[in-house]
């Protein structure tokens, strides 16, 4: 442990730092739902150009999904959940905030309104392997595998790539019965990142291992060049020692 040494006027300063963010956040909470008399009176006096100022900038989406979320702070699922509704039914050309609302409903459990975004014109037309990604996981968690996927394959034509997008596409490929496919994929991962444990124990299971036939042999050989002290690989390790020593069913 060590100790910091604070100055007393940098203690003094901190105390009374104004965030603009937390302002404005804290004004929007109030807007929505006053609390005693000086916000009422607050409210009262700016809720109607608050209101207006939504009406004149429909494609602002940013404010209302703000105030989504401090509704939502306060346990008012319901009405956080109507407002990204609206945020849904107003969006811009611009995937990246598509995706942001997309994520935002699924979570909400507001699954028409998720799909609902998935048939924006901006969806079939975005070069964003990120973006793409994303919404392949938005469609995964609305059952959508076969779309998912779809959306994984394209993100893979625009060059993006790492360990984490294989492991994710391999899970894609299995969960649309594409095993073999998704083998490979997995192993894929494990060269881009020999520590991946998930992807050890993803690979392990998607076959029946055998002493005859088993994905060992790879796992440990991927690992063998990485540095033992990473967690990572301790944990791909066990599983490569675990599924060696159990015997077949």
């Amino acid at each position: 442990m060590g100790a910091w040494r604070v100055t007393a006027d940098l203690l003094a300063n901190s105390r009374f730092v104004v965030s603009p963010l937390a302002e404005t956040v804290a004004a929007m909470t109030v807007l929505d739902a006053p609390s005693g008399p000086s916000q009422a009176a607050f409210r009262g006096a700016n809720r109607a150009a608050y209101d207006e100022m939504l009406a004149a900038h429909p494609t602002q989406i940013g404010p209302r999904m703000v105030l989504a979320s401090t509704i939502l702070a306060q346990g008012r699922v319901r009405e956080a959940a109507a407002q990204m509704r609206q945020a849904a039914a107003m969006l811009p050309d611009d995937v990246e905030l598509l995706v942001r609302v997309a994520q935002g409903l699924s979570r909400l459990g507001e699954t028409k309104a998720a799909r609902g975004c998935m048939a924006h014109p901006i969806v079939a037309t975005t070069r964003s392997g990120p973006a793409l990604t994303a919404l392949a996981h938005v469609c995964q968690g609305l059952g959508l595998n076969a779309e998912a996927l779809q959306l994984m394959d394209r993100a893979r034509v625009t060059g993006y790539d790492n360990p984490d997008f294989r492991y994710f596409r391999a899970l894609q490929l299995q969960f649309n019965g594409l095993m073999e496919e998704a083998e490979e994929e997995m192993e894929r991962c494990l060269r881009m990142g020999p520590t991946f444990g998930r992807a050890s124990l993803s690979l392990a299971r998607i076959r029946r291992q055998t002493p005859e036939s088993n994905h060992v042999g790879f796992i440990r050989s991927r690992l063998a060049s990485h540095p033992r002290r990473s967690g990572a690989a301790r944990t791909a390790r066990r599983t490569a020692s675990s599924h060696r020593s159990r015997p077949p069913p």
